[in-house]
């Protein structure tokens, strides 16, 4: 998880604008988001209609899978019925960039590859790089084209050779990476503009 403001220890905690290669990273993730704005706006209608949470826990649609019960789930979860998310809260020197995680009984695709893992109910081991949520949709789901549509725009994910930081100098905005430009814009104005 990345979040865009600095909390209350800004000199202590990681910042998106930390380096150049954060940015980046969340100009990649920011892309996603857009991505993934129809089935997003799916799972709000959801929401308001239905009164379900849009993050919702394993069991909400696995109630008869006792696994999705079991506490050492509470940090994967549903974004609505069709995507299961399961987040890296471990540093990559303990994961070696790959991630276990449990599939609850279903066909499930891994978004980044394609991968198929057909009837779930098992623990899988995927690549999960800096920057790579593991994140999968269920094969049945009437969104599946469109989220094999989202992995295929998905910009690439970048080298993490370095976490060279931002220069401090008084630098004009001129000579700041265009990402941080753009991902500064669209954060105050709510879009970016392109002709």
């Amino acid at each position: 998880m990345m979040r865009s403001h600095e909390g209350n220890r800004p000199d202590e905690n990681w910042q998106y604008y930390s380096s150049v290669h954060s940015m980046k990273m969340l100009g990649r993730a920011t892309e996603i988001y857009i991505l993934m704005r129809n089935y997003t706006q799916s799972v709000l209608e959801e929401v308001y209609t239905l009164g379900y949470p849009a993050q919702r826990p394993l069991f909400f649609h696995y109630d008869n899978d006792p696994l999705s019960f079991d506490d050492s789930m509470k940090y994967q979860y549903l974004l609505g019925k069709d995507v299961l998310v399961a987040p890296v809260y471990l540093p990559s020197s303990e994961t070696g960039d790959r991630w276990t995680l449990y599939l609850p009984p279903d066909d499930w695709v891994y978004l980044w590859d394609g991968t198929a893992y057909d009837d779930g109910g098992e623990y899988v081991t995927v690549d999960a790089p800096l920057g790579t949520i593991p994140v999968f949709y269920r094969k049945d789901s009437t969104y599946a084209q469109f989220f094999q549509n989202v992995a295929a725009n998905t910009p690439a994910i970048l080298p993490t050779t370095t976490m060279d930081p931002v220069p401090t100098s008084t630098a004009s905005i001129a000579s700041m990476p265009v990402e941080f430009v753009l991902l500064v814009t669209f954060f105050l104005v709510g879009k970016i503009w392109t002709p």
